[in-house]
């Protein structure tokens, strides 16, 4: 491959979503309704839906930090006293938390944001947590995948 590439924050935002969505269609289509999953179709879907929600709240979270970026850049930063271009071009600090980043949503964007999708996307978040670093015992019903469809298809 020749040359270089980059991905601004809003493609990386939006192919995590697209690849969230993938690997959701992927999880439900494993196999046929009313049909008894084997063992490898049980670890691809487990494996689908762990990189779904993954890259789901990998896409909120970047999303939105965008959205803070276009307000000030210096926004992104967990601590926007020490906002310095040079390290947000090497990318080189901390970035704000996910309850910091959503209160600045809210108080400096002035995005409505209620207190049920406020609690919804901290439960979200909660869940990637616990599968991304202490594994996680949960449904596939919980993970939206029913009757091998996405809930809200039909």
């Amino acid at each position: 491959m020749q040359g270089d590439f980059r991905f601004s924050p809003l493609e990386n935002g939006l192919d995590f979503l697209l690849s969230s969505l993938e690997h959701l269609t992927a999880a439900s289509s494993i196999a046929k309704p009313g049909e008894e999953l084997t063992p490898e179709q049980t670890w691809h879907q487990k494996r689908h839906l762990k990189y779904a929600l993954l890259h789901l709240c990998s896409s909120i979270e970047v999303l939105f930090k965008v959205r803070l970026k276009q307000e000030h850049w210096s926004l992104v930063f967990a601590n926007v006293n020490k906002a310095d271009n040079e390290a947000q071009d090497d990318g080189e600090f901390e970035s704000v938390a996910f309850h910091d980043l959503m209160d600045r949503l809210v108080r400096i964007c002035k995005i409505d944001l209620s207190e049920e999708q406020r609690r919804q996307l901290t439960n979200l978040r909660k869940r990637r947590n616990r599968m991304e670093h202490f594994g996680t015992v949960d449904s596939v019903l919980a993970s939206g995948v029913t009757q091998n469809r996405p809930v809200g298809v039909t």
